[in-house]
């Protein structure tokens, strides 16, 4: 899903959502699409890599929180998130809401 930002990318392949660069406010809707895509397509669960995520927000964290609270049951799984993502879910006290999976490629772009 293209914004326009050339610093920020939603992307599917083979099902998962790779998304990459500040996950913000401004980048709502095409991270949003991205999710519901997924999760759309979607027959047991969902899977957001953010290996390539170098900032994310409140809204970002509104987009993921919105996906779950659809997702009727279906896993969905934080791939890779960077640290300032994981701090995000703990603050908020939601990290338990996701699965997290390590694959140890952190920075990898989407």
């Amino acid at each position: 899903m293209d914004d326009g930002d050339p610093g920020f990318r939603a992307t599917i392949i083979d099902g998962v959502v790779h998304l990459a660069g500040d996950v913000e406010g401004v980048h709502v809707v095409a991270v949003t699409d991205a999710l519901f895509q997924a999760l759309g397509a979607s027959d047991g669960r969902v899977v957001i890599d953010l290996s390539g995520v170098t900032f994310c927000d409140s809204s970002g964290l509104s987009c993921l929180l919105r996906l779950r609270m659809r997702s009727n049951g279906r896993q969905v799984v934080l791939r890779d998130p960077p640290p300032a993502v994981t701090r995000l879910l703990a603050l908020g006290g939601v990290e338990e809401l996701f699965d997290i999976e390590r694959t140890g490629r952190q920075g990898t772009p989407a």
